[in-house]
């Protein structure tokens, strides 16, 4: 319909996918300056504009970049959900969940996990155990899976059937191998956390250009000094956890990153094609790990600058 309006042409063909990268940074932009302030918005939206993954897949017509916008879109009404607690905000969280869970796997991922988190009196937990869940949270979650639900249906009616079934997560199963012990298991998650940072990190790889992300071979995700104020930015929002607004980062980051770790692996195999292990699906690691390592920075920014007024007095 869009070709049919503007003509035939790749340029048109991928106007769809740079909106979709427009809207992811106008996303990450909204919810830094609404939680943490305009200078970490900056930042963040500037290491976005300027990762080349983001910059790669933008310019490709692949899910990739519809997944991202969705997951940031969830991201931001969850925020919103958790500071307003009303109904309104519960019955778009649920459109959000929704439109995530229509796309890649990643994305479906994400929506389990942040229902999992409106299960969750957050504040409360902090101060009982047994208050982990309360009627609030319980009447908030019920608001928000009704709302999903409803918005499946309407997208397309049978999604009601696979919504209560593992079909929801992954659509395409395969039979479990014999070697799927626990043992096997751990050798494929200890040889993928290997791989992700000698190649996704250090950029270890012989040939290490931009180009490898159309080709599916590994590519350093963010610039070491980058990763550098991630583990900073990682380290004082683990000190500062009860802060819901960047425990969801930590949170959906991490789950994320085990779902890349579960990537098959031929363990016999020379190391530098041992993992299945691709940028298209590494990618969504690129905004946790930008607004993590933003905090980071915006952090030393602010020591030096009252570090600064300290001599001039």
């Amino acid at each position: 319909w869009l070709a049919d309006l503007l003509g035939h042409s790749i340029s048109n063909i991928r106007i769809v996918s740079v909106f979709y990268g427009l809207i992811s940074i106008i996303l990450l932009f909204i919810i830094t300056k609404r939680y943490f302030g305009k200078g970490t918005a900056i930042i963040s939206s500037s290491l976005l504009i300027t990762n080349l993954h983001f910059v790669t897949f933008q310019n490709l017509l692949l899910p990739q970049t519809l997944t991202m916008a969705s997951i940031l879109f969830c991201v931001e009404r969850f925020l919103n959900f958790n500071s307003k607690q009303s109904k309104f905000s519960a019955i778009s969280l649920g459109l959000a969940l929704a439109l995530a869970s229509i796309h890649y796997v990643i994305g479906r991922i994400c929506v389990v996990s942040i229902m999992i988190l409106c299960l969750i009196d957050y504040k409360c937990c902090f101060q009982k155990l047994k208050n982990i869940v309360t009627k609030k949270s319980l009447s908030n979650f019920t608001i928000v899976l009704l709302s999903t639900i409803i918005f499946l249906t309407l997208f397309y009616p049978l999604n009601i059937f696979r919504f209560f079934t593992t079909e929801f997560i992954f659509t395409a199963q395969k039979p479990a191998a014999d070697l799927d012990s626990s043992f096997f298991s751990l050798a494929i998650l200890f040889h993928n956390i290997k791989f992700f940072f000698y190649y996704f990190i250090f950029g270890s790889q012989e040939n290490n250009y931009s180009s490898n992300i159309l080709v599916d071979i590994p590519f350093s995700l963010v610039s070491i000094i980058t990763f550098i104020f991630f583990i900073y930015g990682f380290v004082l929002s683990i000190f500062d956890i009860k802060n819901i607004n960047k425990f969801i980062f930590i949170y959906l980051g991490g789950i994320i990153f085990l779902a890349i770790l579960q990537t098959g692996v031929i363990l016999g195999a020379p190391f530098e094609i041992s993992s299945s292990m691709a940028s298209n699906r590494t990618y969504f690691l690129v905004p946790f790990i930008i607004v993590l390592s933003s905090l980071g920075l915006m952090s030393i920014y602010k020591h030096i600058k009252q570090y600064g007024e300290l001599v001039k007095k």
